[in-house]
């Protein structure tokens, strides 16, 4: 707990007598008149560096229990060696701010008339010259005292203020992803928030810019091979402005999905110029990967467009569990008991489809309850006959836990085809090519 000083002495007046905290409300105090600072001990100011002071007001009250009575008080500045002594005894490690770093602003010697129940003064910072200053624990140290009783425990304030360069960002960096549907409008307008985390004084431009590097740096780290969004697919509206008392705008973007093929593309944007002198742009929320995703229509499941070389007996619900919804063994399980075994397909599902596609996606569920038969390498093979099958893509996958989502890749076919088959060769089971399983708590799929 820390101590408390009364630091009476360090100004030449004497506190004429002690009080101590019952916790009892300031006004039934059993002394007549009580002073005391409103926010004592530290107290801390954002400062944002603009060009422009901020003040912090401070709070000297009168109270007890003859509010009429008239009552002075004397507020000093800690010096150095003063604070250190503070230091020692409560464990702190305050600086005292250099004085080129603000002003006082009001009156430190008070005199309150019996109408009076508190005055105030204001600490005026520079937040340039506090951002320019080495990093240690700075703070302004005020002293209360009186001729009254003075609150020992509300008696000292310390007030540290927080220089802060204001920042600009996107409301959300990073990757995101937009679903465009095939019955869905052919244009779809997005909106892009960019923020400044204070209240706005000024009008101010900033613009952003496509950086097909961006794109090429993350492809390279997470192994993707995404493909930069086609200029005639949308319009972006790179520059844009920020109006005083505005702290959100929005750049616009505006796709058009009939200059896209269905697949998956990135428009990776930054922040790039920002016309406020004082404000930076925030390197961490500088830069957008912004995903559109152009997914064909559902293919509905029916029981008559699915076969299977491996579907088990009395687990689950055979194949209608890829389609029968989300739940407690409601679920398609191959055969585990090393009965079907097949060196080169595994165990798969074959789905024929009403009409020829060329672009395909689809959505797993791991089995409801856990995760232990999850596929890990798939194989997809097209057909247009049913007999007669051409590998197409490789696919891993890794699930964990029961009742997972996992949302494929679109992808297209240099031909149509009429079947698919989806086969899988290693489950979170074992090689399924050597007699082990694998299971599904749902699928959809896409197709066009």
């Amino acid at each position: 707990m820390k101590k408390r000083i009364i630091f009476a002495s360090l100004i030449g007046l004497l506190v004429l007598g002690t009080s101590c905290e019952d916790n009892r409300d300031e006004y039934l105090s059993d002394y007549d008149t009580r002073m005391y600072f409103r926010n004592s001990d530290l107290q801390e100011q954002d400062c944002y560096v603009t060009g422009e002071t901020t003040a912090y007001t401070v709070s000297v009250i009168k109270a007890g229990s003859d509010l009429g009575a008239v009552s002075d008080a004397s507020v000093s500045l800690m010096e150095a060696a003063q604070l250190q002594i503070y230091n020692e005894d409560n464990v702190t490690n305050y600086s005292v701010l250099p004085s080129n770093c603000y002003t006082l602003n009001g009156e430190l010697n008070m005199s309150f008339a019996s109408g009076d129940s508190y005055q105030t003064f204001d600490v005026v910072f520079d937040p340039e010259a506090v951002h320019n200053l080495p990093t240690a624990n700075y703070v302004v140290p005020f002293v209360l005292n009186s001729s009254k009783t003075v609150n020992e425990n509300k008696n000292v304030l310390f007030v540290k203020p927080n220089a802060i360069v204001p920042t600009i960002y996107f409301e959300k960096s990073g990757f995101s992803a937009t679903s465009l549907s095939k019955n869905g409008p052919d244009q779809v307008e997005l909106d892009l928030p960019v923020i400044i985390p204070m209240a706005n004084k000024w009008d101010f431009n900033c613009t952003i810019e496509v950086d097909q590097e961006l794109l090429d740096t993350y492809n390279a780290e997470h192994g993707t091979d995404y493909q930069l969004l086609p200029a005639a697919a949308y319009t972006l509206n790179k520059d844009f402005k920020f109006e005083m008392g505005t702290t959100v705008t929005k750049s616009n973007i505006t796709l058009d999905k009939t200059k896209l093929d269905m697949g998956e593309y990135v428009l990776p944007l930054r922040l790039a110029n920002c016309t406020q002198p004082y404000f930076q742009i925030d390197k961490e929320k500088s830069t957008c990967l912004f995903s559109v995703i152009y997914v064909p229509g559902e293919i509905p499941l029916q029981l008559d467009m699915l076969s299977s070389n491996a579907t088990v007996e009395g687990d689950g619900t055979g194949l209608a569990g890829l389609f029968d919804g989300l739940g407690g063994a409601k679920h398609w399980h191959s055969n585990y008991s090393g009965s079907v075994i097949d060196p080169v397909y595994g165990h798969y599902i074959d789905f024929a489809l009403p009409n020829a596609i060329q672009y395909f996606a689809f959505d797993f569920w791991t089995r409801y309850e856990n995760a232990n038969g999850a596929p890990t390498t798939v194989t997809l093979y097209t057909s247009n006959d049913g007999a007669t099958w051409t590998k197409w893509v490789n696919i891993n996958m890794s699930l964990t836990s029961g009742n997972e989502e996992y949302n494929s890749s679109v992808f297209k076919s240099e031909e149509t085809f009429k079947y698919l088959r989806f086969s899988v060769t290693e489950s979170n089971a074992g090689n399924v090519t050597n007699g082990s399983y694998w299971n599904c708590g749902e699928m959809k799929i896409y197709g066009e």
